[in-house]
């Protein structure tokens, strides 16, 4: 009976330890899985290089320091592209997107694209990085890429904003009231844009979710200079 017992246990341990080969190459398979999704998703929102030809030609948004690095589109609402990525398919992360009010090449005087606030950096989830002083400090700007024309984005502040308000919201020129709102931010850089040698700067704004349970939003306000440079090197 002990022999039969110790047969039987043997047969047992032989099963486990099959088993545990078998979980083994199941996980494997699924890192490898997830491995080339994650490959194909980066290669599909990234740029092969920093030319000034993106993806047909796309317009594009990249800023140092941040996993900011995006086609931007342009809907005929401000509903259409948040759960559509660039191509028109349903993606719960949505795309980076102008505001349809916006002219689409980016020839008003104050621009605003919207991003998700989304999980492990991604979309415009970076944006909160630049409260930081010393981030702020290390990280001044970004680029635009547009068919026509590239801006080089010298970041001015960063705002929390009401999701409707007034002064960042709704406008497509630079006016006074958006000023008094640029005034208020936090980090802002010392720069005066209606002084000498800044008069008739275009503004770019990021604006973002702040948080899930409100509407508040994070706007990082950048002024928009238009440069030959194909790559994002802003001092």
């Amino acid at each position: 009976m002990e022999k039969e017992i110790n047969a039987v246990n043997k047969k047992i341990k032989r099963v486990d330890r099959a088993d545990d080969v078998l979980s083994w190459i199941l996980r494997l398979l699924l890192i490898a899985i997830l491995a080339f999704a994650i490959s194909f998703l980066y290669d599909a929102y990234r740029p092969d290089d920093k030319s000034a030809v993106y993806h047909n030609g796309d317009t594009w948004i990249t800023m140092t320091g941040t996993n900011i690095d995006y086609p931007v589109v342009r809907g005929k609402d401000n509903f259409e592209y948040l759960d559509k990525d660039p191509q028109g398919n349903f993606y719960a992360g949505g795309s980076i997107f102008l505001d349809y009010r916006n002219k689409s090449d980016f020839s008003d005087s104050y621009n605003v694209v919207y991003g998700h606030n989304m999980a492990g950096g991604k979309m415009f989830a970076d944006l909160k990085k630049y409260y930081e002083q010393d981030f702020f400090d290390e990280h001044p700007g970004g680029m635009l890429f547009t068919p026509k024309q590239n801006y080089a984005l010298k970041v001015i502040g960063i705002y929390k904003a009401d999701a409707y308000a007034s002064g960042v919201y709704g406008y497509t020129s630079v006016n006074r009231v958006l000023l008094e709102s640029i005034s208020k931010c936090k980090p802002i850089r010392s720069i005066n844009l209606t002084g000498p040698g800044e008069a008739g700067k275009k503004i770019l704004a990021l604006s973002t979710c702040s948080s899930s349970m409100d509407d508040s939003r994070d706007v990082l306000f950048c002024t928009m200079t238009k440069t030959d440079k194909e790559y994002a090197d802003i001092e």
